[in-house]
């Protein structure tokens, strides 16, 4: 009696699987986006969490980056040139900046002025730059810097940086046929 149950059990099973090599947890899943509250900064793999503060005023939701961390996460420096001034320097892009100036100049010898949402402000000893340095300026000052919203990732190309890209004022004329 056993027997033939047992033939019988044998005879419905489903025939087994091939085996699939396992997929690495790591490999499958999209990088991880950065914690609330921080944003993610350097190259790709060994990025640094970065202090993301948000805070209202006047109805408006101001978010701010402390340029410190920025700058050592990026792998840069920071340096205060006087009362109120400093200078940030990044993979590709040099930056003056002043408190509660909303502009900023970039690039040594040939600069750009550029315009920030908010001024920067310094509050202890600490330099807070506008998060919109971060998301928009330096991606487009600097080819070795790239944002992804979705990771809030600030990310630093390898290899050789560039150097800034600067708006000039003119194109050059071409020569005319005399």
């Amino acid at each position: 009696m056993i027997l033939p149950a047992l033939a019988l059990l044998l005879a419905v099973q489903p025939p087994a699987r091939p085996r699939q090599t396992p997929v690495r947890p790591a490999a499958s899943r999209a990088a991880a986006p950065a914690p609330d509250g921080t944003i993610l900064v350097g190259a790709a793999g060994a990025e640094r969490q970065v202090l993301l503060v948000e805070e209202r005023q006047a109805g408006r939701l101001g978010r701010w980056v402390r340029a410190d961390q920025l700058a050592g996460a990026a792998g840069g420096s920071l340096v205060e040139d006087g009362v109120g001034r400093w200078r940030l320097r990044l993979p590709g892009v040099v930056l003056a900046v002043r408190e509660g100036i909303p502009f900023l100049v970039a690039g040594e010898g040939e600069t750009t002025e550029v315009p920030l949402l908010a001024a920067p402000q310094v509050e202890g000893e600490r330099l807070w730059v506008p998060f919109q340095l971060v998301s928009d300026v330096l991606p487009r000052l600097s080819s070795s810097l790239t944002y992804d919203p979705t990771r809030r990732a600030l990310t630093l190309t390898r290899g050789r940086p560039t150097p800034p890209r600067t708006r000039t004022g003119s194109p050059p004329t071409a020569p005319t046929a005399r």
